[in-house]
């Protein structure tokens, strides 16, 4: 069905998310921690290389972003799939409530058709 074909790419889709939001992270842990507490009046510490600044700033902005935008795509996705989900666990349940109607029906017609069957011997 429709919603199953969706399942798939959304968990990979959540999985790269994932990863990538983790190695972001690990990548800014790398940087000296100095960069993002220190104020814009401080100078830096002499062990603290420019191209450092420019790398927090690189993936604080576009890789953030990126992200950002990847992160909306995918709750959009899961927004849809639990719509759909929740309409199918509803057919689910009216089917369910309906199989238990029927059910409760059988025991009456099986004492009718064991009569019916009984009485076509004797005839």
């Amino acid at each position: 069905s429709g919603s199953a074909a969706t399942v798939a790419p959304l968990l990979m889709q959540v999985d790269e998310l994932s990863k990538r939001s983790t190695a972001m992270k690990a990548r800014l842990d790398n940087l000296p921690a100095v960069i993002f507490t220190a104020s814009a009046d401080d100078p830096l510490p002499s062990n603290v290389q420019a191209e450092q600044v420019t790398s927090a700033y690189h993936l604080l902005t576009s890789e953030q972003t990126l992200l950002q935008e990847y992160k909306r795509s995918v709750q959009t996705s899961i927004t849809h799939l639990r719509d759909v989900l929740k309409e199918h666990v509803e057919i689910f349940q009216c089917t369910d409530a309906r199989m238990a109607e029927n059910a409760a029906r059988l025991p009456t017609v099986i004492a009718l058709h064991q009569k019916a069957g009984v009485q076509e011997e004797e005839g």
